[in-house]
């Protein structure tokens, strides 16, 4: 379980909610994880412009430098990302006739 993850998900939530305020948008329990991609595209009018993505690291990192180290946790999940679903399908395979043969005995 990754804490700061968390906390990053629930502050990209309060900004969802803030910005989008008493539309029918706002006031939401969760969101798609689809809709992260969405944090870089929300850019500042200031030079340079930043991303709705920087902001939320920044205040992550003032109000507690080690939340960063939630990019760290994320490495085996890029590395599961180079699995397909292919190969997940054939090791499960593998692993019900083990399985299968094990209960044979």
């Amino acid at each position: 379980k990754s804490t700061n993850l968390r906390n990053f998900f629930e502050l990209s939530l309060a900004f969802g909610n803030y910005m989008n305020g008493s539309s029918a948008r706002g006031g939401i329990w969760g969101f798609s994880l689809s809709s992260l991609s969405k944090l870089s595209d929300i850019k500042s009018t200031s030079s340079p412009p930043l991303t709705l993505l920087h902001y939320l690291l920044d205040i992550m990192s003032k109000r507690d430098p080690k939340s960063l180290d939630m990019i760290q946790e994320l490495h085996p999940v890029h590395d599961a990302t180079k699995i397909t679903l292919t190969e997940v399908k054939v090791k499960i395979d593998q692993l019900f006739e083990q399985v299968t043969t094990v209960g044979k005995i």
